[in-house]
């Protein structure tokens, strides 16, 4: 019976990993600012979106930018922007801080004025962001549509906008919780998401990525600012992510004691301060997905959207398996493979699955019959056995 029991969990295991497998639990930042935006597209821009990207949206091309770096190396440093140390208040792109016009505020500039189509009209015209950025070869509309999803995720992980001086947070070390070392980049890149999906995984399944999530208020004024004026709602976001980065994340919140840049003594953290960063990654990420929403609703819904072109210059589309760098820029450790996300790999993983299923319902029914005739006239169905009903109860409550 014992040698029953034991076989019958881990057939309830096994067919509980490939569930995982199947439904895919490998999403990160970008995804979840791609599923708020998403739930904030209208339909004739959500349709636009489609056609440009050729049947995905923004969820699936949330990390496009970010694949294509091999191909197009040159678009590393348009994912970062730095402040001068300390802060001012306001963010300024010089050669300093945006050399050659190569960064972050500046590409999102550039990509928007593309993306915005037909400026014939004198109040189309009157929307150009006018960038400074100057390519080594123009993209697609298409890809300049990707590129605006990315970037404007970026733009709301604060320490995107953070010091030249300490790389961005790359070389402030902090130390978690659970007594590991990392760097203060990395934590609010994708340690405290990975952490948050293994530690909380009800959470993270349970919905929050959409726009019902953010501020009703504060969505309808950066809506407002932004049709009325988009570069001054850009230089607010940019301002407000910098300020943030100062104010929150290179100032411990609880408190107001200021990490030390350039550590070599990692900055120790405590359950409450991990506890309140995650609560505040969560905001930002809200935050970005909304106003990812803003941006694309504006170009899609136009006249001109009609007439933008899909297709990529990064020809073939870079494979589905290529590694992510999640530090985004240098060789970081931490990399991870993302999962394929193609109705083959989706067939195979279906398979793969019903074919665990059917040998566990061989065995166990191989098992039971055993029992029985060892049992003899006494016997009866063992107690215990797989509840289908409650493996299915389980993955529920997981993906909740």
């Amino acid at each position: 019976m014992s040698e029953i029991f034991s076989v019958r969990k881990i057939l309830c295991r096994s067919i509980l990993m490939m569930m995982v497998l199947v439904e895919g639990w490998d999403i990160d930042g970008h995804e979840a600012v791609g599923m708020v935006a998403m739930s904030a597209l209208d339909g004739r821009a959500s349709n636009q979106l489609k056609r440009l990207l050729q049947g995905k949206d923004a969820v699936e091309d949330a990390g496009w930018a970010h694949k294509a770096e091999s191909a197009i190396p040159w678009s590393k440093p348009l994912h970062f922007i730095a402040q001068s140390e300390p802060f001012s208040s306001t963010l300024v792109a010089d050669e300093i801080t945006c050399p050659q016009g190569n960064c972050l505020l500046e590409a999102i500039k550039l990509f928007y004025d593309q993306a915005k189509g037909d400026t014939s009209k004198e109040s189309q015209r009157d929307r150009l962001m006018r960038s400074s950025t100057r390519l080594p070869v123009p993209v697609t509309d298409a890809d300049a549509v990707r590129f605006l999803i990315n970037l404007i995720g970026d733009m709301h992980q604060p320490l995107h906008e953070g010091f030249q001086i300490d790389d961005f947070g790359r070389k402030t070390l902090v130390k978690l919780p659970v007594g590991s070392t990392t760097s203060l980049y990395e934590m609010w890149d994708h340690e405290i998401i990975r952490a948050t999906i293994k530690d909380y995984p009800q959470f993270w399944w349970s919905g929050w990525t959409r726009i019902e999530g953010v501020d009703t208020s504060a969505y309808e004024e950066d809506k407002k600012l932004w049709h009325k004026d988009n570069k001054a709602a850009l230089d607010k976001w940019f301002n407000e992510n910098a300020e943030f980065a100062n104010k929150f994340i290179y100032t411990n919140p609880l408190t107001g004691e200021r990490l030390p840049l350039n550590n070599n003594s990692p900055y120790e953290m405590d359950p409450a301060l991990y506890a309140r960063w995650r609560q505040l990654l969560t905001q930002r990420i809200l935050l970005a997905g909304a106003r990812t929403a803003i941006v694309l609703n504006d170009i899609l819904d136009s006249s001109a959207a009609p007439g933008l072109r899909s297709g990529s210059i990064v020809s073939p589309e870079p494979a589905s398996d290529i590694e992510i760098d999640d530090a985004e820029f240098g060789d970081q450790p931490g990399r991870r493979r993302r999962k394929l996300d193609t109705k083959s790999d989706i067939l195979l993983q279906l398979t793969l699955l019903a074919v665990v299923v059917g040998v566990g319902i061989g065995v166990y029914f191989i098992m039971t019959m055993m029992s029985k005739r060892k049992g003899g006239q006494a016997g009866g169905p063992p107690a215990g056995g797989i509840k289908l009903s409650a493996v299915g109860q389980t993955k529920k409550q997981m993906v909740d």
